[in-house]
């Protein structure tokens, strides 16, 4: 959480939330920008979509590898049951 600040609060789904976060993904402050990838790994099974097309597209290349870690997070908390 960022200042108070939580993605949560707004009541979006995960699919929502993730859309949401894609241009704080690319952001140019680093804190923004850590912050939109850990929410990613907390979206939600519905963000998985959203986080694929993500690392499809070339202009989040720079952000695969933790694209992928996203991803990861998502399927360990889907096979704990969360």
């Amino acid at each position: 959480m960022v200042s108070g600040f939580s993605w949560w609060s707004l009541g979006a789904d995960g699919r929502e939330r993730a859309e949401r976060l894609k241009s704080h993904v690319r952001s140019d402050v680093f804190p923004a920008q850590q912050f939109a990838l850990e929410e990613l790994g907390k979206s939600g099974p519905s963000a998985v979509r959203a986080i694929c097309e993500m690392l499809d597209d070339p202009a989040f290349a720079d952000e695969a590898s933790e694209l992928a870690k996203a991803l990861v997070r998502q399927e360990a908390r889907r096979r704990e049951g969360n």
